[in-house]
C-alpha cells in the first residue's frame, strides 16, 4: 500500500501494520479522506489517520474472507463488502466519517444521527424478507454513536425529546472508552431508562402509552454523561403499510 499526496510525484508506504498477503480491493471515504478500508486475504482493516495505523474492522465476518472488492454507497454511508464464496456484507460508516481528529480530541462527542423510517410491514412484506434475503437483519431504530476519549467515571444515557421539550424514552448507555453505539428502537420508556425486576418480583405498572411506538417526526437526542450534555438532531420516517 502506497499513498501519494502530489498528483504521484512521490510515494509514502502506509503498509505498516497492515498482515501479510495479498490486498484486492481499496476505497476511500468521499466524507473523510483520511478514512481507507483495504480488503485483502486475511478481512477488511481501516484506519483513521490516512495509514499511519491500521485496524481490523467488521464484527461478524466470517474467519479470514477473502475480500475481492469494497464500495462506500454514496447514499446510505455504508460500506459493502463482496468476498470470495463467503458472501456479501453490508456496514454503516456513518460515525467513521465523522471521526475526525477534530471530533477524536475531545472528551466526548456525539455523532450526527442517521433518519430512519419507521416501518409497520404487514404479512407480505414479511414473506418477502423471508424468501428473497438469507442473513442478519438490522434492529429498527435510530442508531445512536458516541465517542468518549476515557472511561466515564458517571452515569451515561441517551435521553430522547420531542418537539415540544417532553421526554419520550431514556435508553441506558456504556461508558467505556472509545465508539459506543445505542439503539432506540421507537418505543416510548418515560423519563427514565427501564430496569430489570427483580427476581420473583413483577414488573411495576406502566401507563397506558409506555412502550407505544412514539410517532414519526423531529426529535433532540441528548447525551447526558453525568452533568454533561451534548445534543443533535433527528428525524423519524413514517412508512405505508405493505400487505
Amino acid at each position: 500500500m502506497f499513498r501519494t499526496d502530489d498528483f504521484g510525484d512521490t510515494w509514502t508506504s502506509i503498509g505498516a501494520g497492515l498482515p501479510d498477503g495479498t490486498v484486492y480491493a481499496f476505497a476511500q471515504d468521499r466524507k473523510n479522506a483520511d478514512l481507507l478500508f483495504v480488503g485483502s486475504e486475511m478481512g477488511v482493516f481501516a484506519t483513521l489517520d490516512g495509514g499511519k495505523t491500521w485496524a481490523p474492522f467488521g464484527t461478524g465476518l466470517p474467519p479470514y474472507p477473502i475480500v475481492h472488492d469494497l464500495l462506500i454507497h454514496p447514499r446510505e454511508n455504508d460500506l459493502v463488502v463482496a468476498t470470495h464464496s463467503r458472501g456479501i456484507f453490508v456496514a454503516d460508516i456513518t460515525p467513521l466519517q465523522e471521526a475526525t481528529a477534530a471530533a477524536l480530541a475531545k472528551d466526548a462527542h456525539l455523532f450526527a444521527v442517521e433518519p430512519k423510517v419507521q416501518c409497520r410491514a404487514g404479512r407480505l412484506a414479511a414473506r418477502s424478507r423471508r424468501s428473497a434475503v438469507r442473513g442478519a437483519e438490522r434492529a429498527g431504530g435510530l442508531v445512536v454513536n458516541y465517542f468518549l476519549k476515557a472511561e466515564a467515571k458517571e452515569k451515561v444515557a441517551i435521553r430522547i425529546t420531542n418537539a415540544a421539550g417532553d421526554t419520550v424514552a431514556v435508553v441506558e448507555g456504556a461508558g467505556a472508552a472509545g465508539l459506543n453505539s445505542v439503539l432506540w428502537d421507537f418505543r416510548r420508556t418515560g423519563a427514565q431508562p427501564p430496569s430489570q425486576p427483580a427476581a420473583g418480583r413483577r414488573p411495576p405498572r406502566r401507563a397506558a402509552h409506555a412502550g407505544a411506538l412514539a410517532p414519526p417526526g423531529d426529535y433532540t437526542v441528548v447525551l447526558e454523561i453525568g452533568d454533561r450534555k451534548l445534543s443533535t438532531r433527528a428525524t423519524v420516517r413514517s412508512a405505508p403499510v405493505l400487505d
